[in-house]
């Protein structure tokens, strides 16, 4: 069997096991950067108003052309996969609290993501243009201060909740204050790693690199939003942004003007050899204008 007929096959026969105790499909699962997959969702009647697992089947599929399992044995390893993912409580009460505009205002920060590698993700998303970047919103989950997860915020959902478009993005903003950015020297980062670090691998003596992210180190690419952030740290020094990740910036100071190439091609070696797809953002350096308090695309 080729993939389709495979997940042909494998989606009749989770209906047939299931008879009437749950509704099995297809569906299309976006993610960063254009990357996406195809997942089954299995919606048992007893979960109907409870967050529903997707499981991907291309794994399965792999599988079954390895020879590693046969479709029966297939369909019974997805049924057991959904019997061990079933809807954690506190899931469960996270999906209760994302239509309540109360909770979600303590709770929505800012992402950035790379505009032109997730249009089709954007087009349902609310969203603001910066630069060749989009900010989009999400709801954290981060009870006690450990990273459980988060919620986009669709525009359905905000007009859900009837608020403006801008009043979300200056709540977000607001929540960002607090989310514990901080600017570490990479030199001091480096020395407390626990394994010796080559001497190629440190940073050339000389070269000041700054890493800017925050606390639980989870989208932190949004605290270049923060101005007072950047004016505190930055004060009348212009430094080029390498955008390192989702998560993180670094910050060069700008003392050679004709450093622009050089760093361009830093950052796209980095991102083909170190980033993972989905948590690139853009192949190339900004520029922090310190006079100006703002950041712009490089000329």
């Amino acid at each position: 069997m080729n993939y389709q007929e495979f997940k042909a096959a494998a989606l009749e026969g989770l209906q047939k096991s299931y008879q009437e105790e749950a509704k099995t499909e297809i569906c299309e699962v976006f993610k960063n950067n254009g990357r996406s997959y195809e997942g089954i969702r299995i919606t048992l009647k007893t979960d109907l108003h409870k967050p529903v697992p997707m499981i991907d089947i291309n794994y399965y599929y792999e599988k079954y052309e390895k020879g590693e399992g046969n479709l029966m044995e297939c369909i019974e390893e997805i049924m057991e996969a959904r019997k061990k993912h079933s809807c954690p409580n506190w899931l469960e009460q996270f999906a209760g609290k994302v239509t309540d505009w109360e909770y979600v205002k303590e709770h929505v920060y800012p992402v950035l993501l790379s505009t032109k590698e997730n249009q089709k993700v954007l087009k349902n998303l609310v969203s603001k243009p910066f630069l060749d970047l989009s900010i989009i919103y999400i709801i954290r989950e981060d009870s006690l201060g450990e990273w459980r997860g988060s919620a986009r915020i669709t525009k359905l959902m905000l007009e859900y909740y009837g608020v403006g478009k801008e009043q979300l993005h200056q709540q977000a903003l607001e929540n960002l204050k607090k989310d514990g950015y901080e600017f570490q020297d990479m030199k001091e980062i480096l020395k407390k790693l626990p394994f010796v670090v080559e001497k190629e691998d440190e940073p050339e003596e000389g070269i000041e690199m700054y890493i800017l992210t925050n606390a639980n180190g989870f989208y932190g690419a949004a605290g270049i939003l923060d101005k007072n952030l950047l004016k505190q740290f930055a004060g009348s020094q212009d430094y080029y942004i390498l955008p390192s990740s989702l998560h993180e910036w670094i910050f060069v100071p700008a003392v050679d003007k004709e450093a622009k190439e050089v760093l361009d091609l830093m950052v796209g070696e980095v991102n083909t050899e170190v980033v993972d797809a989905e948590e690139r953002l853009s192949d190339h350096c900004y520029y922090y204008d310190a006079k100006e308090n703002e950041i712009r695309m490089c000329a």
